[in-house]
């Protein structure tokens, strides 16, 4: 049976893979981590391998065995670290962050990290469109993209859209700098993330 938070085990194959290279990468930053996942490289490049195959050979059953064993070795990492004494409690829950694992010891919902925010561009029909991914919070069920303008010289906030996926879609905005945060959302709370900026650009052949 998978782990139902998404930040452990994504329903995805490119949710998955996403979570298998941020695992990764965070395992060759920090020696305290490696220390205590020995084999969890190898394993987890296994996993990436075949699951990168199986997408290509488009084989479905091929897909769904190498989605599921990613899914697997994910949890089984989560797992490991999660053990009690493993890492000081001072030190623990960077580790969790550096993993953008839940904290098994901090189960209220966590703010999205806004150093993994990818903006993108399109221009269907002379209008510009941005859309936004990132990576999911940790306890979060949805997401709100809150915009802040400055009115009179005070701040005002709107709520543009809400989605159930770390992402929005299609997001029709005035060119220029606008201001966000992102609001995780579960079912009793709510936090915003830091405050960041994306310009819109002009759209193309005016």
């Amino acid at each position: 049976m998978q782990h139902t938070e998404p930040s452990v085990a994504p329903i995805s194959a490119g949710g998955v893979l996403a979570r298998l290279a941020e695992v990764v990468g965070a395992i060759h930053r920090h020696e305290n981590i490696a220390a205590v996942l020995p084999d969890a490289l190898s394993r987890l490049a296994t996993a990436q391998h075949r699951l990168n195959a199986a997408l290509g050979q488009g084989e479905q059953g091929a897909k769904q065995g190498a989605l599921t064993n990613a899914q697997t070795v994910l949890q089984r990492v989560y797992e490991t670290v999660s053990q009690p004494g493993l890492f000081s409690t001072d030190e623990a829950p960077s580790v969790f962050r550096a993993l953008n694992f839940p904290d098994p010891l901090e189960a209220k919902l966590q703010a999205i990290d806004v150093s993994t925010i990818v903006t993108t561009f399109s221009q269907p029909q002379r209008q510009v469109l941005m859309s936004l991914s990132f990576s999911d919070a940790p306890n979060a069920i949805a997401y709100w993209l809150r915009e802040t303008r400055v009115v009179r010289g005070e701040d005002y906030h709107d709520y543009l859209l809400e989605s159930y996926h770390p992402q929005f879609r299609n997001v029709r905005l005035a060119p220029g700098k606008h201001r966000f945060n992102i609001q995780s959302r579960d079912m009793n709370t709510t936090i915003l993330s830091d405050e960041f900026e994306i310009e819109i650009p002009e759209r193309e052949g005016k």
